[in-house]
């Protein structure tokens, strides 16, 4: 069965455009892992592999924390949110943003490979000031 992925809800036509071209530009496999279709199937939402990688396009995107990491994944930043279990992360300083949830069973967050689909979304200043260096 697909994983279920929620859509974000909402989104102007320039931002499921935007999405569209994001996840029309994801590779055919992420951290050695397969594409999936989503539950719902969406062009803003995109899964690999078991347990699923997943990713939405068009969440709320983060503003500057003291609280929380930064990581590169190239050319695109990305916040790094704490959970149980999983690693979130969401783009930084780019719109629309897009958020990619890692279970725990791997080892790191595969942002390189997702540098060339997240980079087509539009820069929105400056990316972060002090980056962890990523997996």
């Amino acid at each position: 069965m697909p994983p279920a992925v929620t859509p974000p809800p909402g989104l102007s036509a320039a931002a499921t455009a935007a999405c569209t071209k994001v996840t029309a530009a994801l590779p055919a496999t992420l951290a050695g892992q397969p594409r999936r279709t989503t539950r719902p199937g969406s062009p803003l939402t995109a899964a690999y592999g078991y347990p699923a990688i997943t990713l939405r396009c068009g969440v709320r995107e983060p503003g500057p924390s003291p609280d929380l990491d930064c990581m590169s994944g190239g050319t695109v930043d990305w916040i790094v949110v704490p959970q149980t279990g999983s690693t979130l992360l969401v783009s930084f300083a780019r719109t629309p943003a897009v958020e990619l949830v890692v279970p725990g069973a791997y080892a790191t967050a595969p942002l390189q490979a997702l540098d060339a689909a997240v980079r087509t979304t539009a820069e929105r200043g400056t990316g972060c000031t002090d980056v962890v260096p990523a997996g």
